[in-house]
């Protein structure tokens, strides 16, 4: 089996990061190619769910997928023996050991494959032949399964927080820092959507700062 492991999630302020990894029978790689797979942020939300839909469809796929909730990540980030980066690494070393590939490709996390490949292998007791590059999602189609298939589920988790908060709170948006939409969202729903939010996030801080000046001018207004 060949494996490629991949995440999506990993900057956003609102919603889980989500850690895929895909394992496909050699003789079976070339079909990857065939759906159109590629790296899951060149494609358009339409094509991603149907190439999607194909890689889940494949004879002797296996699909491992870890969602990891705001808490999760949050707590990652406030201990400085883990980081996000070492709680990225051992969750993708979790789902090597239970696809157990004999190869495996993975997206960098961090700036050094050289150090993520030796960080990995001290995680797993499997011992794949493993490659770690930049960018490993649009060099190698199995990293770029990995990559659509953690996406997508990401976006299914954010639709299905859209459904239940919106009415309430507004749209969530796409839950990057950089969405108007998800700024508004935060700032109105503030803890009452504590566990979808990731307040260690810088962004987080600036909201509630430039939220409270708000309040306040608010209250002195004559």
């Amino acid at each position: 089996m060949i494996a490629g492991v991949d995440e999506a999630g990993r900057g956003p302020v609102v919603g889980p990061m989500v850690v895929a990894g895909v394992a496909l029978p050699r003789e079976e790689l070339g079909r990857l190619e065939e759906l159109g797979v590629d790296d899951s942020k060149r494609l358009s939300p339409k094509r991603r769910e149907a190439v999607a839909l194909g890689v889940r469809s494949l004879p002797g796929i296996r699909i491992i997928t870890v969602h990891l909730a705001p808490y999760e990540i949050d707590a990652a980030v406030r201990n400085r023996s883990l980081t996000l980066n070492g709680l990225t690494l051992s969750t993708m070393a979790l789902i090597l050991e239970k696809l157990a590939p004999s190869e495996a490709y993975c997206d960098l996390v961090g700036s050094r494959p050289e150090a993520m490949e030796r960080q990995l292998m001290r995680l797993m007791s499997a011992r794949p032949r493993l490659t770690v590059a930049r960018r490993a999602d649009t060099l190698y189609p199995i990293t770029s399964a990995a990559s659509i298939i953690a996406k997508t589920e990401r976006d299914a988790a954010i639709r299905e927080l859209n459904e239940k908060l919106a009415g309430r709170y507004g749209p969530v948006g796409s839950g990057y820092p950089s969405d108007a939409r998800t700024r508004r969202f935060v700032l109105k729903a503030g803890k009452d959507a504590r566990r979808h939010i990731r307040w260690t996030w810088g962004t987080i801080a600036n909201l509630r700062r430039r939220g409270a000046r708000a309040k306040k001018a608010t209250r002195n207004d004559p």
